[in-house]
């Protein structure tokens, strides 16, 4: 039996941020250029809701890593995902009741070939300023507490067991990019502005 592709995807970029912009319509040429469509970035952190289009394979990361470097001129590697996995977990969000003054949900998004979820050790103490919620696939969550001055130890743990394939994001973030997802499969792909 044969299953049919999935309709949209969302690239997660790396290490967006000045001097290594990724301008919204910049990436939106980038991906239609190279034959995808409804292609809809998400934010200006560097997440892309893009469709298939006369690409019949599933995107690789190398590949489409690939892509970005040729087009920017510098490295901004890429964690791809399904839409109907974003989907399923900003619908389904993986936390137990937590006080949102008091807690940020984050998530940790790795690439292909990183190292599996269950490298990130030793497990969190609670002093440490997080948790982690679920593991699920290459995703690791995250209840961080807003009460520290600064972001605790995580992201120092995330690269020291995952190195450069890894990504984060904060859940309003998933949020956005589930809209996108919802707004690309139903044809629209006009980012609205933020009420925010």
């Amino acid at each position: 039996m044969t299953t049919s592709p999935p309709f949209v995807y969302v690239a997660f970029l790396r290490g967006v941020d000045s001097p290594r912009l990724a301008p919204r319509e910049e990436l939106r040429r980038c991906f239609t250029d190279a034959g995808y469509e409804r292609v809809a970035p998400v934010l200006s952190a560097g997440n892309v809701v893009f469709g298939p289009g006369r690409n019949p394979d599933p995107p690789r990361e190398g590949a489409m890593s690939d892509m970005l470097a040729r087009y920017f001129g510098y490295p901004l590697p890429a964690i791809v995902r399904t839409g109907a996995e974003i989907a399923g977990i900003v619908n389904y969000p993986p936390f137990p009741d937590f006080d949102p003054a008091r807690m940020k949900r984050l998530v940790a998004m790795l690439a292909e070939d990183a190292p599996p979820v269950d490298a990130l050790r030793p497990r969190p103490n609670p002093d440490d300023g997080y948790v982690v919620t679920a593991r699920s696939g290459r995703d690791l969550f995250f209840l961080i507490d807003r009460g520290r001055r600064r972001m605790p130890h995580l992201l120092a743990r995330l690269a020291l067991a995952f190195g450069d394939e890894v990504t984060t994001r904060d859940w309003n973030t998933m949020e956005r990019v589930g809209a996108a997802i919802a707004k690309a499969e139903a044809g629209d792909t006009k980012e609205r502005p933020s009420s925010r």
